[in-house]
């Protein structure tokens, strides 16, 4: 008799929902959708049965803002070999950004990770490489995770204006990465007949979302004094985005950093804040009102136990960052767990330091999971569909060795994720095979 479904038993089960764990459960798939959970539950004399015994079993986990494309590693680092290699041969819109994609999703996905918010970057400003990878994954030529791609929508001289990544006047670091050798003067909109055209042009190509900024600092310094009074596109434009995002039932995500970037993008009606790091109790008032969805993109370098190392030249910037992250978290702002891969020494594949870090700065293990799973899933307009493991979503699922309440950093060794689960089918298994 064939096998129709699969049953996961005796597990300890973290259903994403914030809900206390169920010890001893079980959940019955069926094709790539979830039919039952919880304990008790009765499943066929065929199935196909997986026992979790011992193991915490819980959603498949989501990086809800990363740049596959950008290898940006320092000179030094293990993969700075790989990097001066692609330099030195891409362009805007190269072939090899579409390879690099490719082996950067799967490494997400071989550490747990079934879901990456992709939001483009300087070789793909509009996504359309990563547009190719997620489709080529969807239909089965390659094994990957679920891919969504928000192109990148920019002004001239704004934060998503992405020449400005390797003038003199920024980071000598970003001038190394190797800026593209080649970019067409289309790559930026202004007005609101262009910014309309190029958002048209992004959901042709099949983006399931638009992003852009609404503050930056590329042409002003990085100083507080300088940065927070300028925002990116005037109110007209963010808005005519928005609605056309909207009316083609896409979501907007903004770049924001400063208290006025962040009202900006709020009242030009972004769906998700990226970053959100500085708001003001205006700002946060008008985040829960209005029901939006932040990620948080905390994710360093070096031990996290040595983030608030008193030594740290960053010591201070990063005691503010806390008091801002806390003052979200204890107002219940929604925060999405993203990586935000492409900035000093980052790289693919370690996303789960994300949700580490998470803890680090004071949020406790089950919301960290919550914003790394349900939260995740709603930034990327798919919360109808998966973040939870509840009956009709989508059984994307990890079985860890280990329990993440107790030690958050047991998902950060991808030889914990003994499972990793996609749509019911099991594509990492590293159970022991005796």
């Amino acid at each position: 008799m064939d096998v129709l479904s699969k049953a996961i038993v005796g597990c300890n089960l973290i259903d994403g929902t914030g809900k206390f764990p169920i010890k001893e459960a079980t959940i019955l798939i069926e094709g790539s959708k979830i039919i039952d959970v919880g304990k008790g539950i009765d499943f066929p004399s065929n199935a196909e049965v997986i026992d979790a015994a011992g193991k915490t079993v819980m959603p498949g986990l989501i990086d809800a803002h990363t740049h596959l494309g950008s290898p940006h590693m320092p000179p030094g680092t293990d993969q700075s070999a790989i990097q001066d290699a692609l330099t030195t041969i891409r362009t805007a819109n190269s072939p090899i950004v579409a390879m690099f994609m490719l082996k950067s999703a799967q490494q997400n996905l071989d550490a747990g990770f079934t879901t990456v918010k992709d939001i483009s970057w300087v070789w793909d400003p509009l996504g359309v490489q990563g547009i190719a990878v997620r489709n080529a994954i969807n239909n089965g030529w390659f094994i990957g995770p679920r891919i969504v791609v928000f192109s990148w929508i920019g002004m001239t001289g704004g934060h998503c204006d992405l020449r400005l990544w390797h003038y003199p006047s920024t980071n000598p670091n970003l001038a190394r990465i190797g800026g593209p050798l080649v970019w067409p003067a289309d790559q930026v909109a202004d007005g609101v007949g262009e910014v309309l055209k190029r958002c048209r042009q992004a959901l042709r190509f099949g983006a399931d979302g638009l992003k852009t900024s609404a503050d930056s600092y590329e042409l002003w310094g990085r100083s507080s004094a300088t940065a927070k009074l300028y925002k990116n596109y005037s109110l007209e434009e963010l808005k005519a985005m928005c609605d056309e995002a909207h009316r083609h039932h896409r979501l907007v995500s903004m770049h924001s950093h400063s208290p006025y970037g962040i009202k900006h993008a709020i009242d030009g009606g972004a769906n998700v804040i990226e970053h959100c790091s500085r708001p003001d109790d205006e700002g946060i008032a008008m985040i829960l009102k209005g029901k939006i969805t932040t990620t948080a993109t905390l994710m360093g370098r070096g031990p996290i136990e040595a983030t608030f190392d008193k030594k740290s030249p960053r010591y201070e910037l990063r005691l503010i960052g806390r008091d801002f992250f806390m003052k979200k978290y204890k107002k219940g702002v929604p925060m999405a767990m993203g990586t935000d891969t492409c900035h000093g020494g980052h790289r693919q594949g370690l996303a789960a330091r994300g949700i580490a870090m998470m803890v680090e700065y004071g949020m406790s293990p089950m919301d960290a999971i919550v914003s790394t799973t349900k939260i995740g899933a709603e930034a990327c307009n798919l919360g109808d569909q998966l973040g939870t493991l509840e009956k009709g979503k989508l059984a994307d699922i990890i079985m860890v060795d280990g329990d993440p309440l107790k030690n958050i950093q047991v998902l950060m060794d991808k030889e914990n994720i003994e499972i990793v689960m996609k749509g019911g089918e099991v594509l990492v298994d590293r159970r022991s095979k005796i």
